[in-house]
């Protein structure tokens, strides 16, 4: 294996230092901004969709189209979060000649999510994340009279981005992306339980004290 050039390598170790000053401080900096948040959230939202491609012969509709509720998990002191999402979505079209003739193409999803937290806990605080996981497609024309499965389960990614007030009311801005015709954007409303800051646990105790209660360590 071909050594580094000299140079390359006196630079290096020159800078080794620095390098380790600059990781020890950015793992310090996370630290600090992570406040512990308590543990275990949940979710329940609904919003808005609208198709992301064309249909011959229909229009893309903006559509109540989004119901769904995700159970979360915050990483302790790190501005992480991990959970389980099941949501359904819609992407609906209409024909311009008739308005009865609406095409909702229907997805049901369950996503493993991740999301990391901007000023976690604080009173307005946004994150950024995305879901992945397997997706039912579902095709339904009430003009024609009719329900079809779509025989084929495929996977949706859910890159997501939005903002929580208060830590209790989340707005989002999402996208589902599974197979063309399904694909669409949204724009939910959600109410979050729990995953409220912590602070009294950053306290540290006295191990001498006769209160003193490991859990809270």
């Amino acid at each position: 294996m071909p050594a580094l050039p000299y140079g390359w390598t006196c630079i290096f170790k020159k800078n080794m230092e620095r390098i380790k000053l600059t990781a020890i401080l950015l793992f310090v900096s996370v630290s600090l901004h992570a406040q512990w948040v308590q543990p275990v959230e949940g979710e329940l939202r609904t919003g808005f969709t609208y198709p992301l491609a064309a249909v011959d012969g229909y229009q893309n509709l903006l559509h109540f189209g989004m119901v769904g509720a995700e159970l979360r998990y915050n990483f302790r002191n790190l501005p992480m979060d991990a959970g389980v999402e099941m949501i359904y979505t819609m992407a609906c079209r209409q024909s311009p000649v008739d308005e009865n003739d609406k095409l909702p193409l229907r997805i049901w999803t369950i996503s493993l999510t991740g999301d990391y937290n901007f000023n976690q806990g604080e009173p307005f605080s946004w994150f950024a994340g995305a879901g992945i996981g397997p997706a039912q497609r579902l095709v339904t024309s009430p003009f024609f009279g009719y329900y079809e499965d779509v025989p084929i389960v495929g996977a949706v990614f859910s890159p997501r981005v939005g903002i929580e007030l208060w830590n209790q009311l989340r707005i989002m801005l999402c996208a589902h992306i599974t197979s063309r015709d399904f694909n669409s954007l949204g724009v939910s409303v959600g109410y979050a339980v729990g995953g409220r800051p912590r602070k009294e646990k950053l306290i540290l105790q006295d191990r001498n004290d006769p209160f003193y209660d490991p859990a809270f360590d």
